[in-house]
């Protein structure tokens, strides 16, 4: 049983509107010096949702995004990151390419017209110099993935995963089982009637 994701389409671009306007109010919020723990956290959940839904979707193009901005609001939210203007700017580029991303998919319906985040003009801000890349197999997960400064922190790292991952192939399998057997459920409480 596959999934037809056209029809989520619209939700998604409104959702993701909603939760880009919450980043951008957010940023300015932090530029401005109101920097604050659930400040950072609200975005952080902002980030991770865009990320969860695209991903559901499988409009990578924003989910890879999505998580880059997740992750580096993970760091800020640890503490593993400083606020300071490098991070501000990359995290506007960021939010702004996920803008124009969710913008495209607005204007065709189509996730295939989607264009990628390092072909947009935005990427080319030359003064958004921080690039996520992947850590080398010897650095420690608690290292920042950035080039950014780095702030040691007491917050003990977390023990065990907030969420799970689930293919989407296993969810679809899980819904035609709960079907089927709310479908025999239904059957059997109309025999016992009889």
């Amino acid at each position: 049983m596959a999934i037809d994701v056209s029809k989520f389409i619209h939700r998604f671009v409104e959702e993701a509107r909603e939760h880009l306007q919450q980043l951008n109010d957010g940023l300015c919020l932090l530029v401005q010096g109101q920097e604050s723990s659930e400040l950072i956290h609200r975005l952080f959940r902002s980030a991770h949702t865009i990320k969860g839904s695209s991903r559901m979707l499988k409009l990578m193009p924003i989910h890879h995004t999505a998580h880059q901005l997740e992750e580096l609001l993970s760091q800020l939210r640890d503490g593993s990151v400083a606020w300071h203007e490098d991070v501000s700017r990359h995290l506007y580029a960021q939010t702004d390419a996920i803008a124009q991303m969710v913008d495209q998919l607005a204007a065709t319906g189509d996730p295939l017209s989607i264009i990628p985040m390092d072909t947009l003009t935005i990427a080319e801000i030359p003064s958004c110099a921080p690039q996520i890349t992947p850590p080398p197999a010897s650095q420690s997960a608690s290292q920042s993935v950035l080039n950014l400064p780095v702030v040691e922190s007491d917050v003990p790292a977390l023990k065990s995963a907030e969420t799970v991952r689930v293919r989407l192939e296993k969810i679809d399998h899980l819904l035609g089982v709960m079907g089927e057997m709310l479908a025999s459920h239904g059957r059997l409480r109309h025999s016992l009637k009889d």
